[in-house]
Formats: structure tokens, C-alpha cells, sequence
């Protein structure tokens, strides 16, 4: 039985500092090259470039790390779930939750095998709560009450089909978007999409025909809160998959399953929502950082803070590359340009403070302003994802570790291999 410690009831409710993503991001990795039984976290610690101790201190035990990257995946479906659970237009949301799945599978086919199949993930699956009512919340989503045996084997044949079909070598050369396209058409097939009625229409509960819980209606600034939520989800993915040129309202509100006025009550233009994320994006940025000051004091701090740079651009591609579109966009804009300085500020001002924190804990004496150090560590993110757009093998992180390193006056600092660098 698994004896990690449980969830929160939301999935991904966990905030992961920069250290544990990158611990994250390498096992799952590790796991589908090797699987999760031959993977060790002697492996995990080397392709992370650290210590085995190093993995320990994040991750008490190996089953922790086997349920946080679960999670880390799993928790990608969250807010389409959300959605499909209270969404007005049922048919639509749940189409948009299949729709969601379907990404998720193509854009991860190299560790579908892993997730789905794998037989210590199953056990996980099978024995850990909060996975179990996730899994239960999902498939209900879908297809409906699954106690049945028929809506049991349907599940089965929806899940199995997708994760099968994704990985097999006959659909190995198909581009995603003709695989996605012919699993939508494929998978519409398995899940009735008409209207259902709303569990708390119901007023009779005969136990041998009903079996559904009824569900409590939110207050309205309840889900004017969720509905926020779900927005802002469904248009980082737009910005994402699309770029912010290209993302419209329009596509943001079908995204989230809502009409474009509920989109309008919530943020009155494209670069609101744009904001609104970004002031997010810098609030994780400033926690990670802010968990780097907590644990670590002067150049050992510095190189920590250097390490979460250089694999920020692999972790967050995405991200940076809207960003830079952005910002490209802004500088022709006075209004979006004096908005994002004033954010961009914020990110500046809270590294100078960590930055500075950091040197004056250990009495060390910076190699210039702090100010400019942070502006230039931040202006290495930016270039390093540009240059790895063009090349993904474009400057080496522990190339990239050891010029930061030195560039900032840390030569005589410990060396990059023995602060997981290398």
C-alpha cells in the first residue's frame, strides 16, 4: 500500500520549487527510457547533476517522486475537469476535457507508455487515493456513472484506445495534428455528448436507478472565482499552442467552454488576461526564489539561483517564447509597453532583493550592483530560449552555469560540479 503522504484535493494545489521540478522533469524522462522499476534515484541525482543526498533532501523516498511526477501530469487535465463538471453546456465542456486528453497524448506520446502502462504507475493508480477519486472524477466526466459493468469496459476501451493508439508503430510518422484530428473523430465515437441532467435537478433518488451524487450549486462569487480560473487557464494554453498574435478572445472563450461574454465579465481585453498571467508567472517566479533564499546563503545561493536560469528555457520554453514575442510586440505599443516595464520591474526588484539577501547572509561582497546582476541573470533566460528555439542544443547548461558563474565574480566560488552545475 502506498505511505506517501496525501494530496491535496486539488491536483497540482502543491506549489514545486525550482529544485523539485527539475528533479521532477528528469525522473519522468529517466522513467520512460528505462521505466520506473529500473530507474534509481542514483540515475535521477546524475542526470540532474547533483548528489543522491542532494534528491533526498527534496524527496523523502522514491515513491514520492513516482506520485509528485504522476501528479505533475494528472493535474494537467485539472481545470478542463473543473469544467466539465460545472459548465452549463455539458456536451460542449465534456468534448473539450476529450479534447484535452487527446493533447495531452500526442504532445506526450514518448511517455504515454509510461503513464498508462507501467505497472508501478498502475499500483500507484489503483492504491492512491486522490488519484483514485481524480480518475473517478475524470472517467465520470466522460462517460458518465462507470459502477456499471458496461460504462467499466467503456472507460477501458476509451482510455486503452487513446494511449495504445498513440504509441503504436503504426502511427509513428503521422504528424500530431492529422493523429489528434483522427483520434477527436475516433474517441467522439466512444462518449455519448448529448445533454445530461444536471445532478441537482433531481428531486427522487431510487437507489437501484441513480446512483449519482447530487451536486451542490456554487454561490455566485464562488463561480465567478472558478470561472476566473478556468479563463486563465484556457488562454495560457491558447498563448501557448498559439502565440499571442495569433490567440484571439474568440478562441480563448471555446477553449474554456464559455461564450465570449463570459470571457468580457471576466478581463476586458486580450493584454488584461496577458497581465494577468504574467503577474502569476512572476509570483511562482518570486516564490521559487524566494525558497532558494530560505535554504541556501551566499555563492551556493547565487549558483542555485544561476541553475534554475539555465533550465528555466527547457522547463518553460513555451513561456519564454510568448514572453519574447511579447515584448517584441510591446516596444511599438507606449500603453502595452509601459505596462509590461512596470511588471518587468517587479520581477527585477524581487531577484536584486534575493540576490542581495543571499551575498549579505554570507558576508560576501557582490562583484558589482545587484540591480544590474539581476537584470543581466533575467536577460540570460530571455537569450538562452532564443537561442535554443534555432538550436535546442544551443549552449550547453553547464557551459551556461559556468559563464554566469564566472561573469557574476563567482570563480572563486565553489565549482559548478560540486553545486550540481555540471
Amino acid at each position: 500500500m502506498v505511505s506517501a503522504e496525501p494530496l491535496a484535493d486539488r491536483l497540482g494545489s502543491k506549489p514545486r520549487s525550482a529544485t523539485q521540478t527539475r528533479i521532477l522533469t528528469a525522473a519522468l524522462d529517466l522513467f520512460a527510457e528505462h521505466g520506473v522499476g529500473a530507474t534509481s534515484l542514483q540515475m535521477i541525482a546524475d542526470a540532474v547533476g547533483v548528489t543522491k543526498g542532494a534528491i533526498y533532501h527534496q524527496f523523502k523516498t522514491k515513491d514520492e517522486i513516482i506520485i509528485a511526477v504522476t501528479e505533475m501530469q494528472l493535474a494537467r487535465l485539472q481545470d478542463a475537469l473543473d469544467t466539465a463538471e460545472t459548465a452549463e453546456n455539458q456536451p460542449r465542456a465534456r468534448e473539450l476535457l476529450l479534447n484535452r486528453v487527446i493533447d495531452m497524448a500526442v504532445e506526450q506520446r514518448h511517455i504515454v507508455s509510461v503513464l498508462q502502462f507501467d505497472p508501478v504507475i498502475i499500483r500507484f493508480l489503483a492504491e492512491h487515493e486522490p488519484f483514485k477519486r481524480f480518475l473517478a472524477r475524470l472517467y465520470g466526466a466522460l462517460v458518465g456513472d462507470v459502477s456499471g459493468t458496461e460504462s467499466r469496459v467503456q472507460t477501458a476501451m476509451l482510455s486503452s484506445a487513446i494511449g495504445s493508439a498513440v504509441i503504436h508503430p503504426l502511427v509513428a510518422d503521422l504528424d500530431d495534428d492529422t493523429l489528434r484530428s483522427q483520434l477527436l473523430h475516433l474517441a467522439g465515437g466512444l462518449i455519448d455528448l448529448r445533454p445530461r441532467l444536471p445532478a441537482d435537478t433531481v428531486d427522487i433518488e431510487i437507489s437501484w436507478v441513480s446512483h449519482r451524487t447530487m451536486v451542490t450549486r456554487l454561490r455566485r462569487f464562488e463561480q465567478v472565482g472558478r470561472n476566473r480560473e478556468i479563463v486563465l487557464a484556457a488562454a495560457r494554453r491558447v498563448f501557448l499552442r498559439r502565440g499571442y498574435a495569433g490567440a484571439s478572445l474568440e478562441a480563448i472563450a471555446e477553449e474554456a467552454g464559455f461564450s465570449k461574454g463570459v470571457v468580457y465579465s471576466q478581463f476586458g481585453s486580450k493584454p488584461d488576461l496577458f497581465f494577468a498571467l504574467l503577474d502569476r508567472r512572476i509570483d511562482e517566479w518570486a516564490g521559487q526564489n524566494e525558497q532558494i533564499a530560505a535554504e541556501f546563503a551566499g555563492a551556493e545561493g547565487v549558483q542555485e539561483l544561476l541553475r534554475a536560469v539555465v533550465q528555466e528555457p527547457t522547463v518553460d520554453a513555451g513561456w519564454q517564447y510568448l514572453l519574447t514575442e511579447f515584448r517584441a510586440l510591446a516596444m511599438r505599443d507606449p500603453n502595452l509597453n509601459q505596462r509590461y516595464a512596470a511588471a518587468h520591474a517587479r520581477t527585477v526588484a524581487q531577484l536584486e532583493s534575493v540576490l542581495l539577501r543571499l551575498h549579505e547572509a554570507a558576508d560576501l561582497q557582490p562583484a558589482g550592483p545587484v540591480r544590474s546582476m539581476a537584470e543581466f541573470i533575467l536577460a540570460q533566460a530571455a537569450g538562452i530560449a532564443l537561442e535554443r528555439a534555432a538550436n535546442p542544443d544551443a549552449i550547453p547548461p553547464r557551459d551556461v552555469a559556468r559563464i554566469l558563474s564566472r561573469t557574476l565574480g563567482l570563480h572563486d566560488s565553489p565549482s559548478p560540479e560540486s553545486v550540481g552545475l555540471a
